[in-house]
């Protein structure tokens, strides 16, 4: 077997320069998905942010309507558990 050829070069060791553009190609395009992954997990993290604050909003728009008597605590209550829970989700 001292003739034989190695998987990645030859007998004598060579070098893998003939791998490395391959390589290269895989680690730029794993880079390349990493910063998009990034970028989506930004959006995503914006629109839960955008969402709760309108949600908070919601929350304080309903307690303004129970205190100036305009509902109910029963329908405050039960507006304000349901808005909690949509809050609490995300």
């Amino acid at each position: 077997m001292a003739n034989s050829v190695c998987r990645y070069g030859s007998a004598t060791g060579s070098s893998r320069d003939a791998d490395r553009p391959w390589a290269d190609e895989m680690l730029s395009r794993f880079k390349e998905e990493k910063k998009q992954s990034a970028q989506s997990a930004m959006q995503l993290a914006a629109q839960k942010n955008a969402e709760i604050e309108k949600i908070s909003l919601r929350l304080q728009r309903l307690l303004d309507s129970f205190l100036d008597g305009v509902i109910d605590r029963n329908d405050y209550t039960a507006e304000k558990a349901k808005l909690m829970s949509r809050k609490k989700t995300l």
